[in-house]
């Protein structure tokens, strides 16, 4: 059996929220819970969630799940050292590292195992598209964390995409919701009216 881990990052200050945007509220929990239920249901063989801001908080919520929490205390530097701090509790025998958004609540189970799929095959990184843009998750192929060990700042794993082009899969998606993340009470709305317009809450 296949070792996937996911990474999801939920350090961030979520000062331009001005609030902690992921105890917001969603389908009667907060979005963090949601997100994390939401990886629980894949096929990925464990979570490690990242947390810097609000930690004794969030840690308390999340203790009730069979996931990994780690502690960044450098987190107010961006996203390559939450990132970093993951990557070196992954479980040794992990062969793709998943790297996800905290703020993300409506990221589709089917398509993390799409690309799950999709890397077992290919051994790429895998990166979802909606009408040709970018979103998030991305799975990497553990060849990868070297490079990831060496990323600065906030830039995540984009610079590495760009960099090794070459060994990329765009998986594309009919789904725009690879690029909702919360960073704003308006994103905050948008999302829950998206997410009304679909149905999403009547399931």
């Amino acid at each position: 059996m296949s070792w996937i881990s996911v990474l999801v990052l939920a350090a961030g200050k979520g000062q331009r929220a001005g609030l902690q945007k992921l105890l917001l509220p969603w389908k009667g929990k907060t979005i963090i819970e949601e997100v994390i239920e939401t990886f629980l249901m894949t096929r990925v063989s464990e979570v490690v969630v990242v947390l810097g801001r609000d930690y004794e908080i969030l840690r308390d919520i999340l203790s009730k799940y069979p996931v990994k929490v780690v502690y960044n205390s450098n987190y107010a530097t961006g996203k390559a050292s939450s990132i970093q701090k993951g990557l070196q509790v992954i479980d040794v025998r992990c062969e793709g590292i998943l790297i996800a958004m905290g703020d993300m609540p409506l990221i589709d189970p089917e398509l993390v195992n799409r690309m799950i799929d999709v890397f077992l095959e290919k051994r790429k990184i895998v990166v979802p598209v909606w009408e040709g843009k970018k979103g998030h998750p991305v799975l990497f192929p553990r060849a990868f964390q070297a490079e990831l060990m060496k990323i600065t700042g906030d830039e995540g794993g984009k610079g590495i995409v760009e960099k090794f082009h070459s060994s990329v899969f765009e998986l594309v998606t009919d789904s725009p919701t690879i690029l909702m993340d919360v960073d704003t009470l308006e994103d905050y709305e948008r999302i829950i009216g998206y997410a009304r317009s679909v149905g999403y809450f009547d399931k």
